[in-house]
């Protein structure tokens, strides 16, 4: 029984993951761009979310581009809010860590 529950909570982390993936490539932010500028950002940030680990791609997805709460995150996601907002910290530093660079004039809010 626990391998089958492993199975079924390994398959169902894995439909949302692909289900976040496709959303991403579709959301509104993302959308393809006629200006060269923000064409270069979105595939930057989509780049950089997708090497994020799972945990912590889903809460800053969930927190930047959904706009939920730590809350509703750790609500939807089973988790304590705290570690919704851990997961949020630890993604968006190595978010900064990536993208900082490139674009050291804009910052995200914590």
């Amino acid at each position: 029984n626990l391998v089958i529950d492993h199975a079924r909570s390994a398959d169902a982390r894995q439909r949302k993951v692909h289900a976040l993936e496709n959303e991403l490539a579709t959301a509104g932010f993302f959308a393809p761009s006629p200006d060269p500028d923000l064409a270069r950002l979105r595939e930057d940030l989509t780049a950089a979310l997708m090497a994020l680990p799972e945990p912590q791609r889903i809460v800053v997805y969930l927190r930047l581009i959904a706009g939920l709460t730590f809350e509703e995150i750790a609500t939807a996601e089973g988790i304590p809010s705290n570690t919704a907002v851990s997961r949020y910290r630890y993604g968006i530093d190595k978010l900064q860590a990536v993208l900082g660079p490139v674009y050291s004039k804009f910052s995200i809010d914590r």
